[in-house]
């Protein structure tokens, strides 16, 4: 449960809509509110259900979270081209307007024709 909560935290700090895992986690709450009390009665096929429906849900939610992080690992991994290529752009531009400015000037005088 508590790994299922720091996923969520880790949800919304990624900007995402956490409705949902926050309604499945306080169901998990409650089941496992549930299985606290269920342990005096020893009916233990409700106990392995409840236990199930409660690692269920937390380990849906931990699923969740770390699909997130994946996201946004692969998101920075694509920055880079894209940084690359902007850089490319800036020295590339640089480099012909130098080479334009060098054939703007008149080659014996060195004066602007």
């Amino acid at each position: 449960m508590e790994s299922a909560d720091e996923a969520i935290h880790e949800l919304v700090r990624a900007g995402h809509d956490v409705t949902d895992a926050r309604f499945r986690y306080r169901t998990a709450l409650t089941k496992s509110e549930q299985l606290a009390s269920a342990q005096h009665s020893l009916d233990l096929e409700r106990l392995q259900d409840l236990e199930r429906v409660v690692g269920s849900i937390s380990r849906d939610i931990v699923g969740e979270a770390e699909v997130s992080a994946e996201e946004r690992w692969e998101h920075k991994l694509f920055l880079i081209p894209v940084w690359f290529l902007a850089l490319a752009t800036v020295v590339l531009a640089g480099s012909k307007l130098r080479r334009l400015k060098s054939e703007a000037l008149d080659p014996v005088s060195g004066e602007v024709m």
